[in-house]
């Protein structure tokens, strides 16, 4: 691994105050102390069950699709993440599940979604791009799993309201990097933040916000399928 602050002061030529304010700003999700796990799936996994599959339908998705492409699977009875979705999260160059998130079907859940604990990932979920590894030269991050999926190839999530400098790092990879963060007013600012940061290396850097709704997958069937012909 090389220093990302130094490989960013040869590339930009900033100074490394500069490079530290993109960086560690309050509105950034807080690094957290890296713990080596293993990865371990979550008690009750299985097939997506009725209750699953219906939260999937009414959100307009094609469960059988976010099945084979994506790797959805359900959790029923279990005492810390009962009647959640599970969304594995792969490596970009490994290709394999390094961790994985579940968002919950219920309205009476304590948080709508719930990572997996940093003894079960054997990369941090903090240090992947969900969806990255099906990505090619464009790359359009969003925030939620949800709204990566809704777009299909190319579609990724920081899986969080804030990002990180591993992930920042991954989607400078890209030639063609479109932020499509939520379009309120803090998640702009990250946005803005993470575009100033892009925007000076080799490529393209889009700052996209949408209009029919909060997040991607919120918006509206005309304005999705604009910004999917716009970036396709």
């Amino acid at each position: 691994k090389l220093s990302l602050l130094k490989t960013l002061r040869e590339l930009t030529g900033e100074t490394y105050t500069r490079l530290k304010e993109l960086f560690y700003t309050p509105e950034q999700e807080p690094e957290r102390e890296r713990v080596k796990g293993t990865l371990k799936y979550p008690g009750g996994l299985g097939p997506l069950l009725p209750m699953h599959r219906k939260y999937l339908e009414e959100r307009g998705f094609r469960v059988s699709y976010l099945e084979e492409e994506w790797g959805l699977k359900g959790i029923g009875i279990e005492p810390h993440l009962g009647y959640r979705i599970w969304i594995p999260v792969k490596g970009r160059i490994s290709q394999r599940i390094e961790s994985w998130t579940t968002r919950s079907v219920t309205r009476e859940a304590r948080a709508r979604y719930i990572n997996a604990p940093v003894t079960h990932e054997s990369t941090p979920l903090k240090s992947l791009l969900h969806g990255s590894e099906k990505a090619n030269n464009l790359v359009v991050v969003f925030e939620g799993p949800f709204s990566a999926m809704r777009y299909g190839v190319g579609g990724t999530a920081t899986c969080g309201v804030g990002w990180t400098k591993e992930q920042a790092l991954l989607i400078s990879k890209f030639p063609v990097r479109v932020i499509a963060l939520d379009s309120e007013k803090y998640a702009q600012i990250r946005a803005r933040r993470l575009c100033a940061l892009l925007a000076p290396l080799p490529g393209e850097t889009y700052n996209m916000v949408v209009e029919t709704g909060k997040a991607f997958d919120d918006c509206g069937k005309e304005e999705i399928e604009l910004i999917k012909r716009r970036f396709s």
